[in-house]
């Protein structure tokens, strides 16, 4: 089954771009990928064994109409030599520009967690955008609009459905040449669950391509099976390599 959802969201992920290939081919020169990677690895031992991987990777492209952006992300937490924590989550989104400021998209977004409150999420949704101010040094954006999501249990595999409203914000300021801050905020609500989901970050960079970048993400859900935490973090320290 869990196979299944992940050749789903490989196959919906391809839909989109052929579709949006199909759109490129009548721009006079078709745009190139750009992304960003990141590796990370901790261990400790002593007292305490533990050893942790994480993971992330984002590509984007865009021309003047249409934007694609795909990311994915891992982590995986040893400790004892046993697995404590395997999180993995992708998204992908399709924008369509009506001007520099104003856009619609559709998102897809697939998360399997295996000791959180819920081994899967899944949420389709659409609705609009506004770049409230985007210059060279700061860039303001939110996202609003509505979906469907689908949540399965940690605690007994009983699985629920209902519509969501989907909101986003995002911030970017480069206080220099070589240091970038982000901050994202997410919110999925509807009338069984609301997630909230902040993500954020600083980046140093070494060179044009390398980059040191530390994280820090948390994520609630309001309602949860009885026994499971509402919270989880992450703090991740890893090196960044940009590629276009």
């Amino acid at each position: 089954m869990k196979l299944s959802r992940w050749v789903f969201v490989i196959g919906f992920s391809a839909v989109f771009n052929a579709a949006a290939n199909e759109l490129d081919s009548l721009e006079p020169k078709a745009p190139s990928w750009k992304g960003e990677g990141a590796l990370g690895f901790s261990r400790t031992s002593g007292n305490s064994n533990a050893e942790t991987l994480t993971g992330n990777l984002t590509l984007t492209r865009k021309n003047q109409a249409w934007e694609q952006t795909y990311k994915l992300s891992a982590v995986v937490r040893e400790a004892e030599g046993r697995k404590n924590k395997q999180n993995i989550w992708g998204s992908v989104q399709l924008g369509y520009n009506f001007s520099k400021k104003i856009y619609s998209f559709a998102n897809m977004r697939h998360e399997e967690d295996r000791f959180g409150p819920f081994q899967e999420q899944g949420s389709l949704s659409s609705g609009v955008g506004w770049r409230m101010f985007t210059h060279d040094d700061v860039e303001f954006r939110i996202e609003s609009g509505v979906g469907y999501r689908r949540s399965v249990s940690g605690k007994d595999g009983s699985a629920s459905e209902e519509m969501v409203y989907r909101g986003l914000s995002v911030w970017k300021y480069k206080l220099d040449d070589g240091i970038h801050l982000v901050s994202e905020f997410r919110v999925e609500s509807g009338s069984i669950n609301t997630v909230t989901e902040s993500d954020s970050s600083i980046r140093f960079s070494i060179n044009e391509k390398v980059g040191l970048k530390f994280n820090y993400r948390i994520k609630n859900n309001s309602t949860v099976p009885e026994g499971r935490e509402n919270s989880d973090d992450l703090t991740a320290f890893s090196v960044t390599y940009k590629f276009t």
